[in-house]
């Protein structure tokens, strides 16, 4: 983990299935990461991605995978500036009341 003040961020092997349907030997996976909303904006983050992706490339990764919420706006733009999405998913849940008892 690396951490620096009021962020963190999470990198490990891809082969704990925090993506699952990007697992290899050569794929690293953020497992988490977050930035507190005072020092979003500062560029910290981007250094401490910068620094994961150094440590796992020295470890012999050559990709790194994330999963986030893209209902998340801030997760999104960051995301979406530093990785290229290889599959969309959606989830839908259906409120059970809203479904008829005799179905």
């Amino acid at each position: 983990m690396f951490e620096y003040g009021l962020s963190h961020a999470k990198i490990i092997p891809s082969s704990k299935g925090i993506v699952t349907i990007i697992r290899d030997a050569g794929t690293s996976s953020i497992s988490s990461a977050y930035t507190q909303s005072e020092v979003r904006g500062t560029g910290i983050a981007t250094a401490l991605l910068n620094q994961g992706l150094a440590r796992a490339k020295e470890r012999g990764y050559t990709r790194c995978a994330v999963d986030f919420e893209p209902m998340n706006p801030q997760a999104r733009r960051f995301w979406l500036r530093h990785f290229t999405p290889v599959s969309y998913a959606l989830e839908r849940h259906i409120d059970t009341r809203a479904v008829p008892k005799n179905q």
